[in-house]
């Protein structure tokens, strides 16, 4: 298992990959909630559900959702801690931009699925009714994954050879946003504190769209 380090740290190391004239490796991700008591992180939680057309569905709550994609990330993030910055080109780039797209997108699909359900649903994970800062924390974790690999990604190759995957990337996030925010009252109060230097690395990324879902 990987040491995990406080979140602002791969903040502000996600940051530095823009900035830094110096090669940055992605550091290890950290849980952004002890999930020792809610099982396995990649484990969905499930529920039996009848859905409006009366067929049963298996929906995954919001914060397994979140752990899931913060589970794949974290892998991708390690992966590119294994890789020299001299081997990172835009064929090695553009498949990491393309998985985190996809770990999103599914995101965004088991979101639109569980919202509108009974709250111990959308918010239930290992047999509890998880908080909004939980849910909060959960959410920053995954936002500065995917900060810290886009910025170590484009430090390494450049902005213009990937700027149309990052755009993508971020049009997805704000997709997330979008729908998290309404179906969660105060999340993004919680969420606003837990950033940090997160919403500086994004909106120097130029995803702007996503730094303005993200003001209070």
């Amino acid at each position: 298992m990987p040491s995990f380090r406080i979140i602002f740290a791969v903040a502000a190391t996600a940051f530095a990959a823009l900035s830094s004239a110096a090669p940055v490796n992605v550091p290890a991700i950290p849980h952004a909630v002890n999930t020792k008591n809610y099982g396995r992180p990649a484990a969905a939680r499930s529920f039996d559900i009848v859905n409006r057309d009366g067929d049963h569905a298996a929906l995954s709550s919001l914060p397994q959702t979140l752990l899931d994609a913060q589970a794949k990330l974290t892998v991708i993030a390690d992966k590119l801690n294994d890789i020299t910055t001299a081997k990172v080109d835009v064929a090695v780039a553009l498949p990491i931009l393309d998985e985190v797209k996809s770990i999103l997108v599914t995101a965004v699909a088991s979101v639109k699925v569980v919202v509108g359900h009974p709250v111990e649903v959308v918010l239930g994970l290992g047999g509890k009714v998880m908080s909004v800062l939980e849910v909060a924390k959960l959410l920053s974790a995954v936002l500065t994954l995917v900060a810290t690999i886009v910025a170590s990604v484009v430090r390494r190759v450049g902005s213009a050879a990937v700027h149309p995957i990052v755009a993508s990337i971020g049009g997805v996030l704000s997709d997330l946003l979008t729908i998290v925010f309404p179906s969660v009252k105060g999340l993004l109060e919680e969420l606003n504190p837990l950033l940090g230097p997160v919403t500086r690395v994004l909106l120097n990324l130029g995803l702007t769209n996503v730094v303005q879902l993200l003001k209070v």
